[in-house]
């Protein structure tokens, strides 16, 4: 029975040994060369979707080819904010700014005291006006995310101002059912469902939360609920992977996708718009209204910051995209109307309004520097220092005329 078994028990303890050994040299490997993207922890929430897992410490980079565009530990507070640990409650003669957005907010991309929130909070606190930037920005937040956060969250902190960003290539897009649900479909990325949109009499935007709720009932456990054992070896196991992409068979060649469609969140620049994309401005710029109106009722002050995109920026890099995208060769397109448009929007509401984009392109003309990573097109460091130089001075004006030294903003 012996003499049986040992062949077995050889064979197991070989395969085990190949296991490990692998995977262990997979993981040598990636200190020196780059693969995936990184882990994110994410908390759903029932009320605005989802939130940082509070406490987390975790590895974010992007890779162009083998190699790291960056590479950078993120820290996450207890509050589920990449910032560093900030109390509800007020410090006394210290100013508050509650900043919301998207991954340009969140900044995972750089360090953990390069965002422009970091930076901004150092130079006003350098000009003489101690202040404290909280970092509320969540990757894939746009405004109807903005708004519940603030009003379930983020008004917990008591800002005397709150600056929400808009991103001109994502926040409309990501406000159209149809255009959301296409866009993370095609990229096969899994996403939290989006709250049910409506808009009232009086042009506010209305959520309804309980596809959020549900959704967080249905994912006890996050992402992962539901997953099966060979999606949790795919996730783990570097072998698993190996043999998955041997035994696969290979993509076929297709013809390129010239229609709208394809073209994703750029749709956003094209001239001959479409229902849904019509449908995407009139919730932002309801949500924005609902935004103004709880933040103003707090005795706060809202002001968006505008954000461009790569291209936006450097109209060259709308050729390059083109290249890898020929929807984009297809039509007509304007780079600069969704900026006169929100800007013209937001002059009409009297809302303030800073624009990062004159800033931006400066830098561009004085430095060859664009601001922005080549593949991961987020702001790079001194993008996020443009950024941050160019909207202090208007911060600062906010904050001394709202009185921003107030301890107790429950005015």
């Amino acid at each position: 029975m012996r003499r049986r078994l040992f062949p077995l028990t050889l064979f197991l303890l070989a395969a085990t040994l190949t296991v490990v050994l692998s995977e262990a040299a997979y993981r040598v490997s990636c200190l020196y060369i780059c693969t995936g993207r990184g882990h994110f922890a994410v908390k759903l929430d029932p009320l605005f979707g989802y939130t940082h897992a509070p406490g987390a410490s975790h590895e974010t980079h992007s890779c162009v080819g083998r190699s790291f565009e960056f590479r950078n530990t993120v820290h996450i507070n207890s509050h589920g904010l990449r910032d560093a640990e900030t109390p509800y409650e007020r410090t006394p003669g210290l100013a508050r700014v509650l900043a919301l957005g998207d991954s340009v907010v969140e900044a995972m991309q750089v360090q953990d005291r390069e965002p422009f929130t970091e930076v901004v909070e150092s130079i006003l606190s350098a000009r003489g006006l101690a202040t404290e930037v909280v970092n509320a920005g969540h990757a894939g937040y746009t405004t109807d995310n903005q708004v519940l956060f603030y009003e379930n969250e983020g008004r917990r902190y008591r800002p005397d101002v709150v600056l929400s960003e808009f991103n001109l290539l994502n926040d409309v897009a990501e406000q159209s059912p149809i255009v959301f649900a296409r866009m993370y479909a095609d990229a096969g990325i899994e996403t939290v469902p989006r709250p049910g949109l409506s808009i009232d009499g009086r042009g506010r935007l209305v959520t309804d939360s309980s596809p959020l709720a549900r959704y967080a009932e249905s994912h006890p456990g996050g992402f992962d609920t539901g997953r099966n054992w060979a999606a949790w070896l795919h996730d783990n196991l570097y072998l698993w992977r190996f043999v998955e992409r041997a035994l696969s068979e290979p993509t076929p060649r297709t013809e390129p996708d010239l229609s709208r469609q394809a073209a994703g969140p750029y749709g956003v620049f094209a001239t001959d718009t479409r229902p849904e994309w019509d449908e995407a401005w009139r919730f932002v710029e309801a949500g924005y209204r609902r935004l103004r109106d709880q933040v103003e009722a707090d005795g706060a002050r809202l002001v968006v910051l505008v954000m461009p995109s790569r291209e936006n920026v450097d109209p060259k890099h709308w050729e390059v995209l083109a290249m890898g995208m020929p929807a984009l060769t297809q039509g007509k397109w304007d780079i600069d109307a969704p900026r006169r448009r929100i800007l013209a929007f937001l002059e009409r509401e009297h809302i303030e309004a800073m624009d990062a984009t004159p800033a931006l392109q400066a830098h561009l003309a004085a430095t060859g520097d664009v601001g922005f990573y080549d593949f991961n097109a987020h702001p790079t460091a001194s993008g996020h220092r443009v950024i941050a130089e160019a909207i202090a001075p208007e911060l600062e004006r906010l904050l001394r005329k709202v009185g921003g030294s107030r301890t107790d903003p429950g005015h």
